[in-house]
């Protein structure tokens, strides 16, 4: 009696273990993020980006990322969309049907990972224009967020 009420405790205890390790807190994406940084020497510069996310609800985002090569040519590039959030990440797909181009998009609660998947294009961004890197949290606040051929 007394080893079938160990194994029971025992298995009760795995379980419990294991559900605590599959638990993956909500990371609230709002606020800006920056990679890169602009210098006063232009030839010094490299690559830079700034990603806005504004959370609609805990499982919508509205993304709006701005990109720079940097020097010699400053070559861009933007996007901005509303995407899916589950368990602390994203994913852009360009164009929705046989995408050619994906980006990744990895949260914590310091930064955001951001990884570019690219078949056969640069995602519609200026050549040489890529959105990979570790992109430092700047701020936690709602951003606005413009389409810049608009402003």
């Amino acid at each position: 009696m007394m080893n079938v009420k160990f194994i029971l405790i025992f298995i009760g205890f795995i379980l419990q273990s294991f559900s605590y390790l599959t638990y993956i807190k909500y990371v609230n994406p709002d606020g800006v993020y920056e990679y890169g940084k602009i210098v006063k020497n232009e030839k010094d510069q490299t690559r830079i980006g700034t990603l806005k996310v504004y959370s609609l609800s805990k499982d919508r985002i509205i993304v709006s990322l701005f990109l720079n090569r940097g020097y010699p040519n400053f070559n861009m590039g933007t996007l901005i969309d509303t995407l899916v959030y589950v368990e602390n990440k994203a994913e852009y797909a360009y164009p929705k049907t046989e995408p050619t181009c994906k980006i990744n998009f990895d949260f914590n609660s310091m930064s955001v990972k951001i990884t570019q998947h690219v078949e056969k294009s640069e995602c519609e961004f200026g050549m040489g224009v890529f959105a990979d890197g570790v992109y430092t949290k700047t701020s936690s606040r709602k951003p606005d967020i413009k389409d810049l051929k608009f402003d």
